[in-house]
């Protein structure tokens, strides 16, 4: 009994020192100082040095002694900033573990650590922004690579999630940072976790205004939403909460203590250093919007382009060139190694030269996604369709009755299309014309496999595939099937966090005028009808719609166990028809185009929260000079239409109509002038 307790001690004693061990190793590669230096262009306009998306960046606040860089803290180094995002977490139901604390890192004499530097992701290709700037107002992701070598291939994304509770009453928002993979976010996961790691980057305006006041008139750029990062100036990082038509936007800032009173005070943490010791770092949050409004300090950001040290560089290419040429080529001959043809060839042997899965996710949503979006509106149903072309029909659940759908009721296992991952290759080489990696197919199979699924590679006509691709010498095997409705709603995405709230508001409003209640699903004929009564008549001068009738219905599945389109099905459907629309109003227009005028989807306060620019400003009203005479030569409410009230003869009636006008004229001159200037298909 004494030696096994001796036994069972001394493994429970190697255990704790080799988690010790790992602990200090992370500390180490994240604490480590990489050769990377300040870009000078971060000192030019943007026209000569603009922000790019895949730049290497960091985020300063401060300045002097109190400059602090927006850090992650390693696992197990910070348990105060960990606790108190696990206790948040967990109060509230979500799961509490596999999560980075997120803190602001006093910078040591410049020197740049890894866990300090972001690399900046587009979150929608095609959001409509030309090339590869990154704009003020447009959605991005910020990725870091993981410091743990076991997890060298995932990356860890900033996220920003509502607190347990308070939030609506101003309560911030908990930041800290979650490992992604190859396929994120995951559409399996709910809707509104997609844009928790979505932020955009907005001008500081408090900023803005000081540099106005000492600049001469005319010469202070004006910082708006839409034009190129600016990154001589701070800006503010607003995350694209999908909770923000009810909580009110976000900042994201460094943790005041609000215990203390009469003093800004920040709110401290601890985390671990490299010798041991516990160095104090700053804890941060997404605070409320209106607390920053003036232009705070806590929520000011520095963009901080980084790029390679040139002396490196050059070490590296004369030490090259002193084992590969000269004395050393001619003594060794054909024992000495032939250098790479070019970079990327030897980069596959260099672990800080590797990339991650999630890049390499975006880099195949960069690639097809233009692509299919050049195939005009249907094409990414098209694109769905060619994925499941040889799919094998299974018509046993068609030959009995028809079951009855609700409207929230899950796809039914016979409406998925399991295919293998060689007729994924095929179409993304034939169709599209883009060469995907057996590195990326075995990604890809990992992320949208179905398990056990493996049996049923017989079935559907899977040989023609496999010999078309061993044409091209692309190496498959007979494991599980990938869901393929899965892989293309991951590769769609959501262009906005108010997108798929706004079908499903849609499909309530179709529901009450088809006089069925809210949990009954809506039939398909009756949706052909509804779809044919929208179109505008055939009469000179009217607009012809983009997409038919016809089209929009040969877009949905054909072959089901049931009649009816459930809400799941709706918001997928429209979804596909409008990948390529990635403004509000182009979204909205498009809706009126098929269903018809609805009553407003969406009010000011959500467009306005949500960033959603419905409708240009309206101009503003002329100034219009004082009239003489009985009747004014000119409506007071012109440009925009309103009548002005008849001159008062002492009659009821038109004491009655020069009343309404004086009305007219004091309160409803604004509505009518934002109805009148609403662009075409805003609601």
């Amino acid at each position: 009994g004494s030696s096994g307790s001796r036994s069972g001690s001394g493994r429970s004693g190697g255990h704790s020192s080799g988690a010790a061990e790992r602990k200090m190793e992370l500390r180490r590669r994240a604490h480590e100082a990489l050769d990377l230096l300040r870009d000078p262009a971060c000192d030019l306009s943007p026209d000569l040095g603009a922000l790019r998306f895949g730049d290497v960046v960091r985020l300063l606040h401060g300045d002097g002694e109190a400059l602090v860089a927006l850090c992650t803290a390693p696992a197990g180094c910070s348990q105060e900033a960990e606790a108190l995002v696990a206790r948040e977490l967990r109060s509230s139901g979500r799961v509490p573990g596999n999560f980075l604390a997120v803190t602001a890192a006093p910078v040591e004499d410049g020197v740049v650590g890894q866990r300090a530097i972001w690399e900046l992701y587009r979150a929608n290709p095609l959001d409509g922004v030309p090339g590869d700037t990154v704009h003020y107002g447009q959605l991005l992701r910020l990725g870091q690579r993981h410091v743990d070598p076991a997890d060298r291939d995932s990356e860890v994304l900033l996220v920003s999630e509502p607190p347990s509770r308070g939030g609506g009453s101003g309560a911030p928002y908990i930041v800290f940072g979650r490992p992604a993979g190859y396929g994120h976010p995951d559409p399996r996961a709910e809707e509104k976790k997609a844009f928790d790691g979505v932020f955009r980057l907005m001008p500081c305006l408090a900023a803005a205004a000081e540099e106005a006041r000492g600049a001469a008139p005319g010469q202070a750029a004006a910082l708006m939403e839409g034009q190129p990062v600016d990154m001589r100036r701070p800006a503010m990082l607003v995350p694209a909460a999908p909770f923000a038509h009810l909580h009110g936007p976000r900042v994201v800032s460094v943790s005041t203590n609000t215990k203390v009173v009469g003093c800004a005070r920040f709110r401290e943490v601890q985390v671990e250093a490299v010798g041991g010791g516990r160095s104090r770092e700053l804890l941060v949050e997404a605070s409320a919007m209106p607390q920053f409004a003036s232009g705070d300090l806590p929520a000011a950001w520095r963009i901080e382009r980084l790029v390679g040290c040139e002396r490196r560089m050059a070490a590296c290419e004369q030490r090259r060139a002193e084992a590969h040429s000269g004395l050393p080529r001619a003594l060794l001959g054909r024992a000495l190694p032939s250098p790479p043809d070019h970079v990327r060839a030897g980069a596959e042997s260099s672990e800080g030269a590797r990339e991650s899965n999630f890049a390499r996710w975006e880099h195949l949503r960069n690639s097809l996604l233009p692509k299919i979006r050049a195939r005009g509106g249907l094409g990414f149903s098209a694109f769905r369709k060619a994925l499941a072309a040889n799919r094998p029909v299974v018509t046993g659940h068609l030959l009995g009755s028809l079951v009855e759908a609700h409207a929230d009721d899950p796809p039914g296992p016979d409406e998925r299309f399991v295919i293998p991952i060689e007729q994924v290759c095929a179409v993304l080489r034939v169709e599209y014309k883009v060469h995907v990696a057996d590195e990326d197919l075995a990604l890809l199979s990992a992320a949208f496999s179905v398990r056990g699924s493996a049996g049923h590679w017989h079935e559907g006509n899977w040989e023609v595939v496999t010999q078309l691709l061993d044409k091209h010498g692309c190496s498959g095997g007979k494991g599980d099937l990938v869901d393929a409705d899965l892989f293309a709603d991951a590769l769609r995405g959501e262009p906005s966090p108010a997108r798929h709230r706004i079908l499903c508001r849609i499909y309530d409003r179709l529901q009450e005028d088809a006089g069925v209640s809210k949990t009954s699903a809506l039939s398909a004929r009756w949706v052909e009808e509804r779809l044919a009564r929208a179109l505008p008549k055939d009469l000179p001068g009217a607009s012809t719609p983009e997409l038919m009738p016809e089209q929009l219905i040969n877009a949905l599945p054909l072959l089901r166990s049931h009649t009816s389109i459930t809400r799941f099905h709706f918001c997928r459907w429209l979804s596909d028809t409008c990948f390529h629309l990635p403004t509000h109003p182009a979204f909205l227009d498009r809706m009126k185009q098929v269903w018809g005028p609805f009553p407003a989807l969406v009010s000011d306060a959500e467009a306005r929260l949500w960033s959603l620019r419905s409708r240009p400003p309206p101009p503003a009203m002329p100034h219009m000079p004082p009239f003489v005479g009985k009747f004014p030569p000119i409506a007071p409410g012109f440009p925009f239409g309103i009548p002005a009230g008849a001159p008062d003869r002492g009659d009821a009636t038109h004491a009655v109509g020069s009343a309404r006008g004086r009305r007219l004229g004091s309160r409803g001159a604004a509505e009518h002038a934002e109805d009148d200037w609403r662009p075409r298909g805003y609601p």
